[in-house]
């Protein structure tokens, strides 16, 4: 459609906006996800929440529940304000120690140049998470991978396994992302609502999370070091390895339509990934765990058709070889909705690989519980519903 008359087009764009400046005057100040604890470590934690209207946000904080400090994003010395996502960096944390918080949000209901008109206060309840500390003698957590869109998922592992201080989540947990409120319909309300307001959250992407007209913008809303879907962390004496895969077909697949660029980016992680393995806090570490979409094996894949391998041959030209020979202990991924485990074998796997199944309402649906104690790692791969089908421990 074209508009010749250009007071028509004025006129119509003019009633548009007031309509939303209607509806949101009219409509309370809501939070669309609650606060979700993101790339937690000994000193710092990153806490995100999503709310209905514009607002500036901050989050109120301490060791007991009366609070007492604040921590407020600011960025090129602005406060930050009519963002996507509220924000908020925790800093100078200390290890072992439990902290009390609170998310403020309050609504603008009108900025202009020289005026700011401010309206309704939300805020969050208390809740509580604790930082961890190298010297953790025990922690669990739980993985899951490729349940494309089912938030329930969430819910029924998550109240399940309440004993549990952290989740990683393998990717594919959507689709595809065609919308913003998409990421958080099926990542940050309902982790929000499960256990993400208190346990902290590790987002692993996956290839189907690459698709979509607002792939690009999940990285506003998912927490990654330097901006990136690949980055290391430890938790206690534990280190972890995070790989981003990216898509499994030839970046000149007429899918992609000229837009993606997946060969070169693995190629930067392979770069990335033999300075870490070279540092000191990964060697000194007492076990390593690699986090990844889809399983990265010393044999040759075989499973799927040739468009479908490139994108795990290509893994496999640039980590496999690293992460076979630098002492990892464990690898837990999934991608081919088939659980697998797959034990140390010579020209196999030199790691314990853990492939978790698919979702809800298929009969291999599954997530993995991994405990940490002292000098163990055991790994559970359990269905859905909770019946144990394998488990083993690495010493």
């Amino acid at each position: 459609m074209s508009f010749k008359n250009p007071l028509l087009l004025l006129s119509m764009t003019f009633v548009f906006l007031l309509t939303k400046v209607n509806a949101q005057e009219q409509s309370p100040l809501l939070f669309l996800s609650g606060p979700t604890l993101q790339q937690l470590s000994e000193t710092t934690v990153h806490i995100n929440w999503v709310t209905s209207h514009s607002t500036t946000s901050w989050v109120e904080y301490g060791q007991t529940p009366a609070l007492g400090k604040t921590a407020r994003n600011s960025q090129h010395g602005l406060f930050d304000a009519n963002l996507p996502v509220e924000k908020a960096i925790l800093t100078e944390l200390k290890p072992g120690t439990r902290y009390y918080y609170r998310t403020v949000s309050v609504e603008i209901r009108e900025y202009r140049a020289y005026y700011v008109e401010y309206g309704d206060t939300l805020y969050s309840d208390i809740y509580s998470f604790a930082t961890p500390h190298n010297d953790l003698n025990s922690f669990s957590f739980l993985a899951f991978n490729d349940i494309h869109d089912r938030p329930e998922f969430i819910g029924e592992v998550t109240e399940r396994e309440e004993d549990f201080d952290f989740v990683v989540m393998l990717g594919d947990i959507m689709g595809h992302i065609d919308h913003e409120k998409d990421i958080v319909s099926n990542i940050l309300a309902p982790a929000s609502q499960y256990f993400a307001t208190e346990k902290p959250m590790y987002y692993i992407r996956g290839n189907h999370e690459a698709r979509g007209p607002q792939a690009r913008k999940l990285i506003d809303y998912i927490e990654a070091p330097e901006g990136n879907f690949y980055y290391s962390f430890r938790y206690g004496p534990v280190f972890f390895i995070v790989l981003d895969t990216g898509e499994d077909k030839p970046d000149t697949n007429q899918y992609y339509y000229g837009l993606a660029d997946f060969d070169r980016y693995r190629e930067q992680q392979g770069v990335w990934l033999e300075e870490v393995i070279n540092s000191k806090e990964y060697n000194d570490a007492k076990f390593r765990i690699l986090l990844i979409h889809w399983p990265v094996l010393l044999r040759e894949v075989v499973a799927g058709d040739e468009i479908h391998r490139h994108g795990r041959r290509n893994a496999q030209k640039h980590f496999a070889d690293l992460l076979h020979n630098n002492g990892v202990d464990l690898q837990l991924c999934g991608h081919t909705h088939r659980y697998e485990i797959i034990k140390p074998e010579e020209g196999v796997s030199n790691i314990y690989t853990v492939v978790g199944g698919g979702h809800t309402g298929q009969p291999n649906s599954t997530y993995t519980r991994v405990d940490f104690n002292g000098n163990e790692l055991k790994v559970s791969l359990k269905h859905t519903c909770g019946e144990l089908i394998e488990e083993f421990v690495i010493r």
